[in-house]
């Protein structure tokens, strides 16, 4: 089973302690006080919750992610609120678009997804090329403080109204790889009776340092570096950190 065929069901509700507002507000205002304005990718839409809030905010956005179940539920929002949001079904390690844009963003750890050096260059160089001069790419990752400290070897259970699921966390400290055994009890339509199904997801942790050399032999020029809050600093303590680079040419 591909990753998020049963998560996209419930991933709003797993999610719903990410401050996705506070976030599109910090990053909206760092957007405009470098000029940028207009068009935004978002390479791992996912169900478009980020997405929607940067369209609100007066910007043309183009959401891409690989799974069908989680673009679907990004097109259900779309035509709810009636955005003209472009969805796009890419593999951000090989996308294309029409037109270079202003800013490309990544939020929610997509590319801790990313899980050796080359699939992360392949992103970095894509995002490069399609990039106008001067357009800046805002992207976030776990720190391996959060999988040793806040995630590895712990399971959490939880119920909502579209069922049961557990989370299985292993993180592995020689690779830095942390492994996701996600368990999902669903009940089946019209019955008492339950569905349950199973994902394996894998993320990987990086320092900062060395991200920013794969930002520079990319093309990039890194910028700043900010904690999970998008702005404040980061700490021994931070669960997540953002990134932000500029194209340089």
């Amino acid at each position: 089973m591909k990753i998020y065929e049963s998560l996209a069901s419930i991933y709003d509700q797993t999610m719903d302690n990410i401050p996705y507002t506070g976030w599109c507000e910090a990053i909206c205002e760092y957007l405009k006080k470098n000029g940028i304005t207009g068009h935004i990718c978002e390479l791992g839409c996912g169900t478009g919750a980020m997405t929607e809030l940067l369209a609100e905010q007066g910007f043309k956005m183009t959401g891409i992610d690989l799974s069908d179940q989680m673009l679907q539920i990004a097109m259900e929002k779309k035509i709810e609120t009636g955005s003209d949001i472009e969805y796009v079904k890419q593999d951000i390690r090989d996308f294309s678009l029409h037109t270079p844009v202003d800013a490309m963003i990544s939020v929610c750890d997509t590319m801790n997804y990313m899980l050796s050096e080359q699939e992360l260059t392949n992103v970095f160089h894509n995002t490069h090329k399609y990039l106008k001069k001067d357009g800046l790419f805002i992207f976030d990752l776990k720190t391996i403080h959060c999988y040793i400290n806040m995630m590895g070897n712990q399971v959490w259970a939880e119920q909502n109204d579209n069922g049961y699921y557990i989370w299985e966390n292993y993180f592995h400290e020689d690779s830095n790889l942390n492994e996701y055994v996600l368990t999902i009890f669903k009940q089946a339509e019209g019955s008492e009776l339950y569905e349950r199904t199973e994902e394996v997801h894998c993320q990987k942790a990086y320092e900062l340092d060395y991200i920013k050399v794969l930002l520079e032999e990319s093309g990039f020029e890194f910028a700043e570096a900010f904690g999970e809050q998008f702005g404040e600093s980061i700490t021994e303590k931070s669960e997540r950190y953002f990134v932000v680079a500029r194209r340089k040419n």
